[in-house]
């Protein structure tokens, strides 16, 4: 196989195939030996849609004269083959006759060619149908012999039908018809006349043989039982016999070939390395036989039993190959394409045509060789020069502006805003793809596009932000996301920028008495925040710049936010205090007031303050935590409850089918009312399915408004640089939530085992402290989740840095 890339095979003439979408395959091609032509075989190839040719190959290239004869047929040709099929009256052969076999019939030509007219004249064929046989199921393939060892010069014929069904005919008459046991599909057909039997393989990739006799004698009482059986593991495309001592039976499997002996033993097999697609079995010698094998790359190999003796490569992927005589030359290998094309070629190799040059035997030149080498660096260098001189690239801007709030008059709201697309440094950008990204179920128009832009002018694009009214939902990210990609000189690259959607829009302000504190003070979640190095702004600064208004009530701020609960922001002493249900509803007003007071303040990060343990918002953020991680092994469960279901669903629709196939219907035995009741299984189990996710859904954008709210704790209490807090924010990732290649509570857990082992790892001795990290299962649940979590606090709270190493 190391030569197969080394040699082509030499082309002696070809005819090129249709332009249509006409097909061909291994059983499309036949050699015809005709008896008025000397020392040259004629070529038939038919295709599915019809056409069938007889051609006479000739020196050089391709005459439509070497066409002898094209008809198209009324029927697809699905297998070609020569030899005697009938006797003339006077008991002589009949002149050469071609076996066509059709879908729904199998006829017999008799192929006559004219005379050698002369070197100006052109040979004609004339092909006359002599039989043609009908049957009522479509074909699938036929193999050919003299059955039962009748000594005769004409072959019959076995015709294998789409549902297993064999029919005979011989001596020009119809036989019998027979059907395989336990056939599914049709496999490959072969007629294996050392023994008399018909062997073929089924689609288990078993390889059977059956004798001519009982499959005669079988009926509808006594089914013929196979002679034997051998299993090649492999789905077999072509089965030959090839005469030879000992008789051998070919098998061409998908990716190996199998010699088999005539009782069903085992003789070699040989794995390909890549995929054959057609084979042919000839003598070389009385006893030997040779096999061609072409594969889907090309190649055509020659095998001597197990022995690669030639390989040689084809410039297209040949579906048939067979050996006919060309001018007077015997053993010239004919292929063909699948498109039609056909040619002769023979293996070999051109010759050698490099001439050795003998060196000239002067003194070196070494002047003359130093001053060609500084002219070549001399060009080298003008060459680099010019690179790192090569024009500047086109750069994309792209500026977002102010966002305006816009009211519908069914109460919902627009946020509307034009980001403008400029080129800098070039003229012309083509190909640009914008994409602006939400979070459900805010929706941004458009989403996606791709448009040129071109100068310093730009291209606006009008961005819409709008959130569907009668909604109950968690606000998990008010960020509007913009990006734009492009490649310059092949490099990708990409310009993005941002807005946020105000809390008005997201919050609706509630009024209530300022003698009625009850409520606030009784919800679970009280986050107490106070100023980091000056006093926090009044109430009202701080309402006016959430809400865009000042409260009416003097020291208190209620609000309801989309999920339907409401939240409270009230003023005590110095600092505020933030009371929610739950930590995803304190998001907003949370976040609202650090945005506001380090706007006000000018200050940066340490504008606001957390002065108090974080243990009890810790415990409300395990609780979230839990939820999501139960809902997602319940949605786990409900997933592989439906594959086990759909799965016994299509075991008992192979029992049904296997019934309604059977030739002698069996009871059903109640399989239609299994049926039934698994479907209706499946679809209640479906549903179940839907609203475990539709919880699942609600219970990560819950997650998601927590993590944010506990980071940004975090930050406030251990007073984090904006690097140091974003290192955390990566490893408690709250965009990631609603990931479903892998758990949340996975990744997190894993990047928190990492922080600890290295930035906020004082010595080596307390790293190899740290717990391993180990995927979490419902029943270990999120147990050490929560302990590193808890461990990083405790190392911020101790003054460990987070930071890079």
């Amino acid at each position: 196989m190391a030569a197969s890339g080394l040699f082509k095979v030499i082309e002696l003439w070809s005819a090129p195939g249709a332009d249509g979408d006409d097909a061909y395959d291994p059983s499309s091609l036949a050699i015809l030996r005709l008896s008025q032509i000397e020392d040259q075989d004629a070529i038939a190839i038919g295709s599915y849609n019809g056409l069938l040719k007889l051609l006479l190959p000739g020196k050089g290239q391709f005459y439509s004269s070497q066409v002898l004869f094209e008809a198209q047929l009324d029927q697809a040709i699905l297998g070609l083959h020569p030899g005697p099929f009938n006797i003339t009256s006077a008991g002589s052969v009949s002149p050469p006759t071609l076996a066509v076999l059709h879908p729904r019939a199998i006829a017999f030509y008799e192929v006559k060619v004219s005379a050698d007219p002369g070197e100006d004249a052109i040979r004609t064929a004339t092909v006359r149908l002599v039989h043609n046989y009908p049957f009522e199921e479509s074909a699938a393939n036929v193999a050919f012999g003299r059955f039962q060892g009748v000594r005769s010069a004409c072959d019959g014929v076995c015709v294998q039908s789409m549902g297993g069904d064999l029919m005979f005919w011989e001596q020009d008459a119809f036989s019998f018809k027979t059907q395989l046991p336990d056939a599914l599909l049709p496999g490959p057909l072969c007629f294996a006349s050392s023994n008399d039997t018909i062997v073929t393989c089924t689609t288990s990739g078993t390889v059977e043989a059956y004798k001519y006799i009982a499959l005669a004698a079988q009926s509808d009482t006594t089914k013929a039982k196979a002679v034997w059986t051998l299993n090649i593991a492999e789905h077999a495309l072509d089965i030959q016999f090839a005469p030879t001592t000992p008789a051998t039976i070919v098998v061409l499997g998908a990716r190996s070939v199998f010699w088999l002996t005539d009782s069903g033993g085992l003789r070699l097999s040989k794995r390909l390395e890549s995929d054959p697609m057609c084979m042919l079995c000839y003598r070389v010698d009385g006893a030997s036989m040779n096999m061609l094998v072409g594969t889907i790359d090309r190649q055509l190999i020659v095998l001597r039993d197990t022995q690669v003796v030639w390989s040689a490569l084809l410039d297209f992927i040949p579906v048939a190959v067979s050996l006919c005589e060309f001018g007077g030359t015997r053993g010239v290998i004919v292929a063909l394409e699948d498109t039609g094309r056909v040619g002769c070629f023979y293996l070999g190799t051109d010759p050698e045509v490099a001439t050795r040059i003998v060196p000239d035997a002067q003194d070196v030149a070494y002047e003359r060789m130093d001053e060609e080498m500084a002219e070549l660096q001399g060009q080298i260098r003008a060459v680099l020069l010019a690179e790192t001189k090569a024009p500047t690239a086109a750069v994309l801007e792209l500026e977002c502006s102010h966002p305006e709030i816009q009211t519908r008059e069914d109460g919902s709201w627009a946020l509307a805003s034009k980001v403008r697309l400029a080129c800098t440094d070039g003229d012309r950008i083509d190909g640009v793809s914008f994409q602006v990204t939400v979070a459900s179920p805010l929706v941004a128009i458009p989403l996606q596009t791709v448009f040129n832009v071109a100068g310093a002018a730009g291209t606006s694009v009008p961005v819409t932000v709008t959130c569907p009214g009668g909604m109950m939902w968690t606000c998990h990210s008010t960020m509007v996301y913009l990006l734009a990609t492009y490649t310059v000189n092949g490099e990708p690259r990409s310009a993005s920028d941002s807005f946020q959607v105000p809390l008005s829009l997201l919050c609706t302000p509630v009024e209530q008495d300022d003698d009625d504190s009850s409520v606030a003070e009784l919800c679970p979640v009280q986050l107490k925040v106070i100023g980091g190095g000056k006093p926090l702004p009044p109430l009202s600064a701080i309402a006016t710049g959430l809400l865009g208004a000042t409260p009416q009530s003097g020291n208190r701020v209620s609000v309801t936010i989309p999920d339907g609960s409401e939240a409270h922001l009230s003023q005590v002493g110095d600092g505020f205090t933030i009371s929610a249900d739950t930590l995803a509803a304190a998001w907003l007003l949370l976040d609202g007031v650090v945005l506001v007071a380090e706007e006000q303040l000018g200050q940066d990060g340490n504008a606001v303050v957390v002065d108090e343990d974080l243990d009890g918002p810790l415990e409300l953020f395990f609780t979230d935590v839990d939820a999501h991680f139960d809902l997602r092994h319940e949605v786990e469960h409900y997933v592989k409850h439906l594959d086990t279901q759909a799965q016994q669903i299509r075991v008992v629709q192979k029992r049904l089918l296997a019934r309604f196939k059977d030739k002698t219907p069996a009871p059903l035995d109640h399989l239609n009312q299994l049926l039934e009741a698994s479907y209706d299984a499946l679809l209640e189990l479906t549903t179940v399915l839907e609203d475990a996710e539709a919880r699942l859904r609600i219970a990560s954008d819950t997650l998601a408004a927590s993590t944010r709210t506990i980071l940004l704790l975090i930050r406030l209490r251990f007073r984090l640089d904006p690097a140091q807090a974003m290192l955390l924010v990566s490893a408690m990732d709250a965009e990631t939530v609603h990931a479903s290649e892998d758990g949340w509570e996975e990744r997190t857990d894993a990047a928190l085992v990492h922080l600890l082992k290295t930035c906020l790892s004082d010595t080596e001795t307390d790293a190899q402290r740290i717990t391993q990290f180990t995927l979490p299962s419902a029943e270990v649940g999120t147990a050490p989740l929560k302990k590193h979590v808890m461990q990083v606090c405790a190392k911020l709270g101790a003054g460990a840095t987070l930071g890079l190493v």
